[in-house]
C-alpha cells in the first residue's frame, strides 16, 4: 500500500512540474511574440477605426493628416476600450466638443497661430488671400458638408466633416425603438 501512495505522489509531482514548465514557456513564447511584432505603419495606423468608421477613409480631415502620419491616435488616443465594444457604448479617450475645437487645432504642435495670436485663424493658412475670400463667399450659408458658416465658425466648418454618421451613432437608440416580437406566441411552435 505505501509504494502504492508513493507512486500516486511522485505521478503528482510529476504532472505539476510537467505543467509549471508548459506555463513557463508558454509566457515566454507569448512576450517573445509581441515584441517581434512590428510597429503600426502610419500610411496604415488608422486601419482600426476604419473597421467601425468607413467614412473616415475618405473624410478631408482624417486624409489629409493622414498624408502628414498622424494618426486618429495622436488626437483621440490609443482608445483601446472604445476599440474593442461592439455595442457602442464606450466613447474614445478623448473627444472634442464644438468650443473645443479651436483650441485643439490651434495647439503649437498643430497648426500655430502666428503673431502673438491665441487660436488659428484665416491670416494662418497658406493662402491668406483666398481663405478669406472663401470665408466671405460661404457666411451665412450651409457648406455641402451640413455645417453652417458664421463669424463664429470653427475649423471643422470648413474643413470636412470630421463627426461620425447619424445612423452609426443612433445604433442604440434604433434597437430601443425596435419593436417588441414575442418569442412565444402561447399556441405552437412557430418562429422557433
Amino acid at each position: 500500500m505505501r509504494s502504492d501512495s508513493r507512486s500516486s505522489l511522485f505521478a503528482l509531482c510529476v504532472i505539476l512540474g510537467f505543467s509549471a514548465l508548459i506555463c513557463v514557456f508558454a509566457v515566454s513564447f507569448a512576450e517573445e511574440s509581441e515584441a517581434e511584432k512590428p510597429a503600426e505603419q502610419a500610411s496604415d495606423g488608422n486601419n482600426k477605426c476604419y473597421v467601425c468608421h468607413p467614412s473616415l477613409k475618405t473624410e478631408d480631415i482624417t486624409t489629409g493628416h493622414l498624408a502628414m502620419e498622424i494618426t486618429c491616435d495622436e488626437c483621440h488616443g490609443a482608445s483601446t476600450e472604445h476599440m474593442h465594444d461592439e455595442m457602442l457604448m464606450t466613447k474614445p479617450d478623448l473627444l472634442f466638443g464644438r468650443s473645443e475645437v479651436r483650441r485643439m487645432c490651434s495647439d503649437p504642435t498643430c497648426h500655430k497661430p502666428g503673431e502673438g495670436r491665441e487660436y488659428y485663424g484665416l491670416a494662418d493658412h497658406k493662402d491668406p488671400v483666398a481663405a478669406e475670400a472663401f470665408f466671405k463667399e460661404w457666411l451665412g450659408r450651409t457648406r455641402p458638408n451640413g455645417r453652417s458658416v458664421t463669424s463664429e465658425s470653427v475649423c471643422t466648418d470648413c474643413h470636412g466633416k470630421h463627426n461620425l454618421d447619424r445612423a452609426v451613432a443612433t445604433r442604440a437608440e434604433k434597437e430601443e425603438t425596435a419593436e417588441w416580437v414575442a418569442l412565444i406566441n402561447g399556441k405552437d411552435l412557430a418562429g422557433w
